[in-house]
């Protein structure tokens, strides 16, 4: 699908970004709760701070075709043919990654906050139930890649 990016804004030391993306989620709960389906607009804030360490911070909401028609149809027609529940983030969903020094050591802060609606029928506490396994594979799987990068911290 077509367009949707851009730049902007800030000094020699953030780089921003915004744009449309689309994601599926894969089933849960022994696939009792099935693959969803985001687009959403997606703005993207890179910081170097000075002591050589990064910052990054994002949020999320739902895409609609009436801010973009170009970029968001094009997504939404995607998500959509592949037949998955429609699911959105609303405003306010957003994560935090930043690096800090702790002595001579580098510490990543991961802070994250979801506010999503994910469609369907189930009650809310079968998808609350199965959320926190999600969550908790998200962040084992960043560590795990973070450890074969070498250990470092957050690339640019």
């Amino acid at each position: 699908p077509g367009g949707g990016g851009g730049r902007g804004g800030g000094g020699d030391d953030d780089d921003d970004l915004v744009d449309v993306c689309c994601y599926n989620t894969k089933p849960a709960a022994g696939g009792f709760i099935s693959s969803r389906s985001f687009v959403d607009i997606r703005v993207k804030r890179t910081t170097r701070l000075s002591d050589g360490c990064v910052s990054l911070s994002g949020s999320s909401f739902e895409a609609r075709p009436e801010l973009d028609r170009d970029a968001v149809g094009g997504w939404l027609a995607l998500a959509d043919g592949q037949g998955l529940v429609r699911a959105r983030n609303l405003s306010g969903s957003g994560l935090k990654i930043s690096e800090r020094m702790a002595g001579s050591a580098k510490v990543v802060d991961i802070v994250m906050i979801t506010t999503s609606e994910i469609g369907g029928s189930l009650p809310v506490g079968v998808v609350n139930g199965a959320t926190g396994d999600a969550l908790f594979s998200l962040v084992t799987g960043l560590h795990r890649n973070m450890q074969k990068s070498g250990g470092g911290g957050l690339q640019r």
